[in-house]
């Protein structure tokens, strides 16, 4: 449905910390900033290929942030 809010990792764990991409973002760079694991916000984030070249201003990212 329009609006609703769709968990790609796991639920209770992945799904409540997101960002929303600016300008000059990297995955690396957002990974970092957020001390989320790499490997996790690609894993929650299959639309970004393995150059993270395609993640757009203005995407929501579920982060999974690391314990």
């Amino acid at each position: 449905m329009p609006g609703q809010v769709l968990c790609l990792g796991t639920p209770g764990a992945d799904c409540n910390d997101t960002y929303v991409v600016e300008p000059n973002d990297t995955c690396e760079k957002v990974a970092a900033a957020h001390k989320a694991d790499l490997g996790v916000l690609y894993h929650n984030n299959p639309q970004l290929n393995a150059k993270c070249d395609n993640m757009y201003i203005g995407e929501v990212c579920l982060l999974g942030l690391s314990a």
